[in-house]
């Protein structure tokens, strides 16, 4: 389909499998194309792809979410087979985030997991996911398994580092101690000149301190 008849083929498909008879569909094709003639003649075009991506980016940069997320809802609707459809998904989901509708955010970035094929926002919305599941609401389990789903999945992405570092905070949070230890520890020695790395040694000072601490009443039972 050519790029300038992309739109006219989606409507098609809607169109076919909205189960209206050919009589039916003709007449809406009629009435779709008198109102684009109508626009025409009042000077109005329709807004090319880049142009509604630049109006839901300016909505969202100025803190209106609740529009920019409708103007991110109709480039994903139309466009989701391509790059800035994928990356509109994914803008969406921080909008709802920025709502603080986190189970919304989720949603809308699972939906942008599940599509074919390999993309750079797929990952993006995987460890913004797991982010929230750990950070925000407080679903530590969850969180881990997200996390392990992004470092698995995407072993060379540019935020490795910060899946790494926040899945051991995730640990840390859900009082897995022994866990956070490991990770954190593993971390310091992959990432030693990380901006967090003086952080994560805190961390495991902390880790280490919760362990020897639980590990006192252990001690008393057996020399009892």
């Amino acid at each position: 389909v050519e790029r300038g008849r992309f739109s006219e083929a989606i409507q098609l498909y809607r169109l076919a499998e909205s189960g209206l008879s050919t009589n039916q569909q003709q007449r809406l094709l009629e009435l779709a194309a008198l109102s684009k003639d109508s626009a025409s003649r009042n000077g109005s075009t329709p807004e090319t792809l880049d142009n509604q991506f630049a109006r839901a980016e300016e909505l969202a940069t100025a803190g209106k979410y609740a529009e920019a997320i409708q103007s991110y809802q109709r480039i994903w609707e139309t466009h989701r087979g391509l790059p800035r459809g994928q990356e509109a998904r994914y803008r969406q989901g921080l909008c709802l985030s920025g709502q603080a509708k986190y189970e919304e955010a989720l949603l809308c970035w699972a939906s942008l997991v599940g599509v074919a094929g390999a993309s750079q926002w797929k990952e993006h919305a995987i460890i913004e996911s797991a982010r929230l599941q750990a950070f925000q609401l407080a679903r530590y389990n969850e969180a881990v398994e997200t996390y392990k789903q992004f470092l698995r999945k995407f072993p060379q992405s540019s935020r490795r580092e910060e899946a790494e570092y926040q899945l051991a905070g995730a640990f840390y949070l859900n009082r897995d101690y022994q866990s956070a230890q490991l990770h954190f520890t593993r971390f310091i020695t992959e990432y030693p000149r990380s901006g967090v790395a003086g952080e994560a040694s805190q961390f495991l000072a902390k880790c280490k301190t919760a362990l020897e601490a639980l590990a006192k009443p252990a001690r008393k039972k057996q020399n009892a």
